[in-house]
C-alpha cells in the first residue's frame, strides 16, 4: 500500500494533453511490468518537485519510478516469467542494479529483486509520503504513466535482449515513467481542478510527442 493514508483520486486525463484514448494503462496479458527505483538521490524528481514549487504548486508532491512493460511468449508459469525478469535485469541492459532497485508486479503481488538470487516476493511495506500536516486538508493521490509515442529506447532494448542473449522469448519492450503526485487540498474537487492545472503546464508530457496514462497498479 504505496499511500496508506491518501485517497485515490478519480480524474480523466484531457485528450487534448496528451492523454491515451484508453485513459487507464492496462497491460498486455502477455506482459509483466517492472518499476524501478532509485537507492540515490533522485535528482529528476527533486527537479520536478522545485518547478512545482515556483509554479505555485506548493500542495503538491513528486515521487518517480522508471516503467517497463515486457511482452513475452511462451512462458507458462509466473515462475518461469520471474526468471526471465531476472535474466533481463541481470544483462544490464534495462537497468543498472548499482543505482536502481527492480521491483516485478504480478497482478497484485510485488517481487522484488535479489541480485543473482531472482525475485522474491516482497513482505508488505507501507512505503510513501506520511500524512498532511495542514489542518483540515484532504490527502489524495494518482499516479500516471508518461511514454514516448514513438519508443525506440524500448525497441533497442528489445533487440539487445534478443540478439546478445538470445531471449527470444521477449517480443517487446515498452519505457516509460510513473510519476506518483500527492495533493493536501481542501477537498477531493480542488485536487481534481489542481491536477488539471498542472497537466496543462505540460512539465510531465509534452503531447506532440508522448503520451499519459492513469496508472492504477500501485
Amino acid at each position: 500500500e504505496a499511500w496508506p493514508k491518501a485517497k485515490k483520486l478519480n480524474v480523466t486525463l484531457p485528450s487534448d494533453l496528451g492523454a491515451a484514448p484508453q485513459q487507464h494503462y492496462a497491460p498486455d496479458p502477455q506482459s509483466f511490468d517492472l518499476l524501478v527505483d532509485l537507492v540515490i538521490t533522485d535528482n529528476q524528481a527533486d527537479t520536478f518537485q522545485s518547478a512545482l514549487r515556483r509554479l505555485g504548486f506548493e500542495n503538491v508532491s513528486v515521487m518517480r519510478q522508471g516503467h517497463f512493460e515486457i511482452a513475452y511468449k511462451n512462458l507458462r508459469s509466473q515462475s518461469a516469467v520471474a526468471k526471465t525478469a531476472a535474466r533481463a535485469v541481470q544483462s544490464g541492459i534495462l537497468l543498472n542494479t548499482a543505482k536502481e532497485v527492480p521491483t516485478l508486479v504480478q497482478g497484485k503481488k510485488r517481487l522484488t529483486y535479489q541480485g543473482h538470487g531472482g525475485f522474491a516476493e516482497e513482505k508488505a511495506e507501507k512505503r510513501g509520503l506520511s500524512a498532511g500536516d495542514a489542518a483540515g486538508s484532504v490527502r489524495t493521490h494518482l499516479s500516471i504513466l508518461v511514454r514516448d509515442k514513438q519508443d525506440f529506447a524500448g525497441l533497442s532494448k528489445a533487440q539487445s535482449l534478443q540478439s546478445r542473449l538470445n531471449m527470444k522469448e521477449v517480443t517487446a519492450v515498452k519505457t516509460g515513467t510513473v510519476w506518483h503526485l500527492t495533493f493536501d487540498t481542501k477537498s477531493e474537487n480542488v485536487a481534481e481542478k489542481t491536477f488539471k492545472q498542472l497537466i496543462k503546464t505540460r512539465l510531465f508530457a509534452n503531447p506532440h510527442s508522448q503520451d499519459i496514462l492513469l496508472y492504477d497498479n500501485v
